[in-house]
């Protein structure tokens, strides 16, 4: 997903409806320290509402420079709004 600050891949790892693992890559800057977020997500049962939940009052600033409230949640929380690709004209 493209934001302002940055692009975001995000890959998770589902075991049994919860996340057991996640990865970030990108072009964004931030300290590189993804250990706050993982910890809050892991184990989590992987919904729309208990993503965000998790995910509520976090300070992804460091992790992510730039980001605002709820970027990452829309980022990583089913249903989230899918980046729109387009072909590019040759």
């Amino acid at each position: 997903m493209r934001f302002s600050w940055g692009g975001v891949e995000a890959l998770l790892l589902i075991d049994e409806g919860r996340i057991a693992g996640c990865s970030f890559y990108g072009d964004y800057f931030g300290n590189g320290v993804h250990a706050p977020l993982l910890s809050r997500l892991t184990g989590v049962p992987y919904t729309n509402e208990s993503v965000t939940a998790a995910l509520a009052g976090l300070d992804a600033k460091e992790i992510f420079a730039g980001s605002r409230p709820g970027d990452i949640a829309s980022l990583l929380a089913p249903g989230a709004p899918l980046p729109i690709m387009h072909a590019s004209k040759s």
